[in-house]
């Protein structure tokens, strides 16, 4: 069976939980209207990245982390403001009654790689980095720290979150650490050892060799083979080889209990049906859970999505309510008007926008707000959102307000086309000063420079055909 990464974070919390007196699962929870599991008390496991702070959402519930035991990378004991927008963390701890708050024991997070970008290339219209030797997809959810999409480019320093399938990763988070590698800094990479030589000391992990002559290997009493789940660290890369100055081996062992009430975010592999498959390394049955966003027929290989359920007697995860997570295909750019703050919606070029309780929230304006939340969203601020237009409305997987003239941007599918206009979202595009005359009704289509010349019409000095 294809092994995740996220393994890792179970095992690692299963120690701390039963340290700080969290206990085994004992059921009782069910699924609250909102999304989040309905809690009574009882031990919770959610897993999925942080969306927003105040103190921590995760997978649209707001987890209290002040008595939390807090892990970045196996060191415990770190203060809350150590986590980021997009890091997957492991949350252990309860969930009230309205399925929107809870208290936190533990978090936990431990990055997927760290070094730098070797390639770029284009798959289904997405970025997809490869750094010591993993792919990373980089999707309109993915947070960006200290680097833009543009620069996401071959010879950058990286660090990388995300969910993983195989040897590759879709990435939630991605941060730009330093213009260039130089030995001596730190390397890090997880994944399965392939292609061991233990008389060459060398392993590879997806694509990337390693030498792991000289490395120590811990824990000493564990057995280094094909198929390790391992964490490897070194300071020396020269392209072709990650001289490895320690390697980790990492337990495969979930550490879930029956009754246990787990929420799991992730990327299906191992398909069979709809009652047999994994995400992030917990096997689910799905056949009896409800579905949103999709259906069952939905279910394959490579699919994101987000699980809800109880760990039965053979370790198994019962889904209940099964929701598929689609890459965002509209964005909006724009000055804000309209602010809801009861509904949660605001205005942007005419077109309703709603946000819930995964959304994520990214203050990259003036203030960089860490608790950045819809509140504190102004009339005129200038929004950036991705996400999913439907019945006139956008719902937003990503909120970012960004610093001012921004520039105005609509992406969005085409669904009416005129001589010298174009409809998207209902929001109509001149085409006056840009050569339209290829795009059709259906197209996915970004346009940008966009000026108000009527009541509800926008034109456009650049418009670019999406794959």
């Amino acid at each position: 069976m294809m092994i995740f990464r996220q393994l890792i974070l179970f095992a690692c919390v299963l120690g701390i939980v039963l340290s700080s007196g969290c206990g085994g699962g004992s059921g009782g929870g069910s699924v609250a209207s909102n999304g989040g599991i309905e809690g009574t008390g009882a031990p919770v496991a959610s897993m999925g990245s942080v969306t927003a702070f105040g103190s921590v959402f995760v997978n649209g519930v707001e987890y209290d982390t002040n008595s939390a035991n807090i892990t970045i990378d196996n060191t415990s004991s770190q203060p809350e403001d150590s986590l980021s927008l997009g890091m997957v963390v492991l949350v252990k701890g309860t969930v009230n009654r309205n399925g929107k708050t809870g208290d936190a024991n533990s978090v936990v997070f431990d990055q997927n790689l760290e070094g730098p970008i070797s390639s770029t290339n284009t798959v289904d219209g997405l970025l997809v980095l490869t750094a010591l030797g993993i792919e990373v997809t980089v999707t309109d959810d993915t947070v960006l720290e200290n680097v833009d999409y543009d620069g996401l480019t071959a010879g950058i320093v990286i660090s990388v979150s995300g969910f993983t399938a195989g040897d590759s990763i879709i990435a939630t988070r991605i941060e730009k650490l330093a213009d260039s590698h130089t030995n001596g800094d730190k390397l890090e990479v997880e994944g399965i050892v392939g292609n061991i030589d233990t008389l060459l000391k060398e392993f590879t992990i997806g694509t990337q060799n390693v030498d792991y002559d000289g490395a120590v290997v811990v824990p000493a009493s564990a057995t280094l083979e094909n198929g390790s789940l391992v964490e490897v660290k070194g300071t020396e890369f020269n392209g072709a080889t990650l001289v490895a100055t320690q390697v980790r081996i990492k337990s495969k062992d979930a550490g879930f209990e029956n009754g246990d009430n787990v929420e799991i975010e992730g990327v299906i592999t191992d398909f069979n049906s709809s009652a047999d498959f994994t995400v992030s390394g917990v096997i689910v049955n799905a056949s009896d859970a409800d579905f949103s966003n999709g259906s069952e027929s939905d279910l394959a290989n490579g699919i994101r999505l987000e699980i809800e359920g109880e760990i039965d007697t053979d370790g198994v995860l019962q889904a209940s309510k099964v929701t598929i997570k689609s890459n965002p295909k509209n964005k909006l750019r724009a000055e804000a008007s309209n602010i809801n703050t009861t509904a949660h919606t605001l205005t942007l070029l005419g077109v309703t926008v709603e946000t819930n309780s995964t959304t994520i929230f990214q203050d990259t304006g003036t203030g960089r707000l860490r608790f950045f939340t819809f509140e504190d969203i102004e009339e005129g601020d200038w929004i950036d959102v991705q996400g999913n237009f439907q019945g006139g409305t956008v719902s937003v997987s990503r909120l970012t307000r960004r610093q001012s003239s921004s520039g105005v941007l609509v992406k969005g599918t085409v669904t009416a086309k005129t001589a010298d206009t174009l409809t998207v979202m209902g929001i109509t595009i001149d085409t006056t000063d840009v050569d339209a005359s290829s795009i059709v009704v259906g197209d996915l289509i970004v346009a940008e420079g966009l000026t108000v010349i009527g009541a509800d019409t926008l034109r456009a000095d650049s418009i670019s055909v999406e794959d």
